[in-house]
């Protein structure tokens, strides 16, 4: 049997850094969007 563990854990960002993984967040976002779209059968 495998055990996987998960961590939970808060950052402490300050205003610029939290707009900074958001906006990465949101572009990765995109690009799955965009690449599910490009493989996916019609």
């Amino acid at each position: 049997m495998k055990t996987v563990q998960a961590y939970r854990f808060a950052l402490d960002l300050t205003p610029v850094q939290e707009r900074a993984v958001l906006a990465h967040a949101g572009a990765a976002r995109v690009a799955y969007n965009w690449a599910s779209v490009r493989v996916s059968p019609r």
